[in-house]
Formats: C-alpha cells, structure tokens, sequence
C-alpha cells in the first residue's frame, strides 16, 4: 500500500504540470485573439467607405498579352454603417471608354493593357467611374485558373443551383466547344466545377450570368468565414498570394479581407444592372451590347458614392 502511495504521488505532479500547460496555452491564445481584435478594430475606427473594382479575366491558361475582363463586380465596404453591397456590370454594357470612344465595358481592361502593360486595371476604373459617376479605390484582378486555385484552397463552396444548367457550347481551354450540365439543388463544388458554373452563358441570359458570380461571391464568403473555412487558411492566404493581383497593400487585404468575412453573407446589398436598366443593340458594326438607361442606373449609384 505505502509503494502503491508513493508511485501516486510522482504522478501527480506531471498530471498537473500538463494542466498548468494546457492553461497556459489557452490563455495566451486568448489574449492573442483579444488584441487582434482590438487591433482590428482600432485599424477600423473612423475609416471612410471604400470602393473595390473585382475583375475577373478572360484568359485561359498559359494565353498572353492584353485580354478583356470576363467579370466586373464593384464591392462596396463601409464600416460606417457595418455593410458590404455588390454591384455588378454586365460585360456587354455599352460606354465611354476613356481615350478609345464607345464599346462594351469589359474592352476597358483590354485598351489598357494594350497601351502598356498592367495598365488594364486603372482603365477599367476610369470608366466606370467616368460611365457610373462612382470612385474606385483599388482592385483585386483573378484569371480562370486563380479562381479555381482559390475554391480549391478553401476546400470548395456550397451553392444553391436554382435550376438546371445546359450549356452544348461551353469553351474549352483549347479554343473548342464540350457540352455541360449541372443539376438543380445545393451542391458542393470544387474550383473547375465553380468555374463552369460562372462561365456558362448560352444557356441563359448574361444577367443570370452576373447574379451567378454574386452567389459565388456570397459563397466563399460563408466558407472563409465558417469553422470549416478556418482551417484551411494557410492555403487560402497561400492561394491569394500566388493568384491575385491587386493594388491594395498587405495590410489593406487583412483589413478589408476580414471586413468582409465577418459581415452576414444573406444581408448583403446585391445590384445587378440588369435587364430593366438596359436595352439590348446592334451597333453599325453588328456587335451586340446593351444601352444603359442612365435614368434608372444613376440614382442608385448613391449607394456606392456616386452623385
């Protein structure tokens, strides 16, 4: 009994030397999570809304040169009032663009990379504000394959399908056509399959199109901001480093980024200029575009800063 006493007592000691440890741990995990907040939230105070231009480029992969902008999404964030609102321009939307006259909005980025290189995003911000009347603050630009690399990083998204894709012209990386179909209902979809979902555009109009990028948009914000997205964060940093261009500084990204992520993906403002506020036109030399009516898309421009 005394020997069985005495080996008791040795343990005890290293029994509560790992619970000394373990609180020693959680403690300073805590802290660290108390200042970052604080930092987060000094870094926050007093700071004016912004205006992010997301431009999401119409390049396949190992394509160069000067290429067009497949999506335009401009993100409002503004701390002011605790709220993210998304405007999107569809592609074909014909304006004035600074220095080259009339043409769709997404030849913007094109003309700009053609005068010199990386000069596609300042352009593009040119004429949306010139066109839209609103201020751009910086940019975030991605290719095909940078969007599928960050899906993937973040371990897929879940999107809500609200009705059947058929797509029998669907482009292929070489310049032909496949056929694709992606069923209605919630489905869980890794970086090529969101990339086809966001593609696709003979199957429905360019509008449906655009409000598909915003759901993707919603949806990797639920998934970066959910327990299950924390613990792919390396590769989701890893990600952004190696496939976004921006302007924006290293701070500015953590600043923003984290806005974003906390904010409640279903109470975000979400604008498409769509069909009520366009006509779709021939022009002389039988492009199809669409013609804004300034008269329905101007007064909601408030919401972004404009007017």
């Amino acid at each position: 009994m005394t020997q069985l006493t005495i080996s008791h007592h040795r343990h005890q000691p290293r029994f509560s030397a790992r619970l000394t440890t373990v609180g020693i741990v959680v403690a300073l995990l805590l802290v660290t999570l108390g200042v970052a907040q604080a930092i987060y939230w000094i870094a926050l105070a007093g700071r004016e809304p912004v205006n992010i231009l997301v431009l999401g480029l119409d390049r396949r992969p190992h394509e160069t040169g000067p290429c067009r902008s497949d999506m335009m999404m401009l993100a409002r964030l503004d701390p002011q009032d605790n709220t993210v609102s998304l405007l999107s321009i569809p592609r074909d939307l014909y304006v004035w663009i600074p220095g080259h006259g009339e043409g769709r909005i997404n030849t913007a980025h094109f003309w700009g990379e053609f005068e010199r290189p990386n000069n596609g995003p300042a352009l593009a911000r040119q004429a949306i504000h010139q066109n839209l009347g609103v201020p751009v603050h910086g940019y975030i630009r991605l290719d095909f394959q940078g969007l599928v690399k960050l899906v993937d990083a973040l371990g897929g998204i879940s999107v809500e399908v609200p009705a059947e894709i058929r797509d029998d012209r669907y482009p292929t990386d070489d310049l032909g056509y496949t056929s694709i179909v992606i069923p209605a209902g919630r489905q869980k979809m890794d970086g090529e399959r969101v990339l086809t979902y966001v593609r696709t555009r003979h199957a429905a109009s360019d509008f449906d199109r655009v409000r598909r990028h915003q759901q993707v948009v919603v949806a990797l914000l639920r998934r970066a901001g959910s327990p299950a997205g924390w613990v792919h964060l390396p590769a989701t940093l890893k990600a952004v480093r190696d496939s976004v261009d921006t302007d924006l500084s290293l701070g500015e990204i953590l600043l923003w980024g984290t806005f974003a992520v906390r904010s409640d993906p279903d109470s975000l403002d979400r604008i498409v200029l769509n069909e009520t506020m366009t006509s779709p036109q021939t022009t002389d030399n039988g492009s199809q575009v669409l013609v804004p009516d300034w008269n329905r898309i101007l007064p909601l421009m408030h919401r972004f800063g404009g007017g």
